[in-house]
């Protein structure tokens, strides 16, 4: 089922593609610590590529150097990131919940 609009299901297996949010419903099918451990995981990688794209974008030498498409994909990944932590960590609140 294809659904636009948020959507709030309890327990479901989730991923975020760019814009889009994936939803799998898993009640009772999904191991809830493993699940919350993946998240976290993907928390971090984004951390990690967040403090490595705010490294290139303070550096004054590559921004000088670097032709502007390039500075302007990482400035557009910068706010991707943003946006996908923030669904991620609104993934953790749920799978939080008893």
């Amino acid at each position: 089922e294809v659904v636009q609009g948020p959507v709030e299901l309890a327990l479901a297996a989730s991923g975020v593609v760019g814009e889009c949010q994936l939803w799998l419903p898993l009640a009772g099918l999904l191991d809830r610590d493993k699940e919350l451990k993946r998240l976290q995981k993907d928390l971090e990688a984004l951390d990690k590529e967040a403090l490595r794209l705010e490294g290139q974008l303070s550096n004054q030498a590559f921004l000088a150097k670097a032709p502007d498409a390039v500075v302007a994909k990482l400035r557009a990944r910068q706010g991707e990131i943003g946006h996908q932590r923030e669904l991620l960590e609104g993934q953790v609140k749920r799978w939080s919940e008893p």
